[in-house]
């Protein structure tokens, strides 16, 4: 089964304990951008694959930050869930949409 990293994200410990916050990284885009969204519900997920241009990165001794443009996407559609497919499910998946032009 195809599993999907999850963004690590956590509350900051406050003024007396510091320490690196983390929230999910997010991007504003708009119909112009993305027109699927015309077509989107606000609260539902969506799966997009998306070509992303490093912009800046700082490596400190905390750790490493990195600032991206997204420069290209396309949504995936599907029936089931990413999540849910078997490997050769998701193998089967993506050689046919490949095929058809859906993932170019």
């Amino acid at each position: 089964m195809i599993k999907l990293k999850k963004i690590k994200v956590e509350e900051s410990k406050g003024m007396d304990m510091p320490s690196r916050s983390y929230s999910p990284p997010a991007f504003y885009t708009n119909d112009k951008q993305i027109s699927e969204i015309k077509d989107w519900e606000q609260g539902a997920k969506y799966r997009l694959v998306i070509d992303v241009e490093m912009k800046s990165k700082t490596e400190t001794d905390s750790g490493v930050d990195g600032s991206f443009d997204i420069v290209a996407y396309k949504e995936i559609e599907q029936k089931k869930s990413i999540n849910d497919m078997t490997d050769k499910e998701f193998a089967d998946y993506t050689s046919e949409s490949l095929a058809a032009g859906k993932l170019l």
